[in-house]
C-alpha cells in the first residue's frame, strides 16, 4: 500500500472520528463519495455509504465515471458527473434497487454569491448535509456546523 493510500485512509478514518459522536443522532445513513486508488489504472469518484450503527462501509457504484455532491432521493441517490461544478456537468440518479445509474438533466449551479466563495473548490474532498459541511484539504479536515468551524490537522 503506498504512502498516499494510506494517508488517504487516514483521513476517512478522521472524518469517521470525527462524525462517531454524533452517530446516535443520526437518524439513518451517511452517503458520501469518495475515490479509492488503484495501483494501476484509472479510478472514479464512488458514492459510499457509511451505517453510523455498525460502523459499516460500503460501497454503493462501481461504474467508470465520477460521482460528486450525492443526495439522497427516496430510494434514489442524485449525484453530479463529470465534475462538480464543470460546466458541462450532468445530474444523474442512481437507483440503489437496480445499481442503474442515468442522466436526469443538467446539474444545478450555485448562485453567483456562493459560486464565488463555494468551498467544494478548494477541497480535495467536501461532503454537505443537513447544515453540516466537511471539507478535506491534503492533512486539515474542517468541519462547519451551524456556523461553528472546527479544524483537524494530520501530522506525521
Amino acid at each position: 500500500m503506498g504512502s498516499s493510500n494510506k494517508c488517504l485512509i487516514c483521513r476517512w478514518a478522521v472524518v469517521l472520528l470525527a462524525l462517531w459522536p454524533l452517530a446516535s443522532k443520526l437518524p439513518a445513513q451517511v452517503v458520501f463519495s469518495r475515490r479509492v486508488y488503484k495501483e494501476r489504472g484509472a479510478s472514479y469518484q464512488q458514492i459510499w455509504n457509511w451505517n453510523p450503527a455498525d460502523g459499516a462501509l460500503k460501497a454503493l457504484t462501481s461504474s467508470a465515471r465520477d460521482h460528486y455532491r450525492p443526495v439522497c432521493k427516496g430510494d434514489a441517490i442524485t449525484f453530479v458527473s463529470p465534475e462538480a461544478f464543470a460546466p458541462e456537468a450532468k445530474l444523474w440518479s442512481f437507483d440503489r434497487k437496480s445499481g442503474l445509474e442515468r442522466v436526469t438533466g443538467p446539474a444545478p449551479q450555485l448562485p453567483d454569491e456562493e459560486q464565488a466563495n463555494a468551498p467544494a473548490k478548494s477541497c480535495d474532498h467536501f461532503a454537505s448535509s443537513a447544515g453540516m459541511d466537511a471539507c478535506a484539504k491534503e492533512e486539515d479536515l474542517t468541519l462547519r456546523a451551524r456556523g461553528r468551524r472546527s479544524r483537524i490537522s494530520i501530522y506525521r
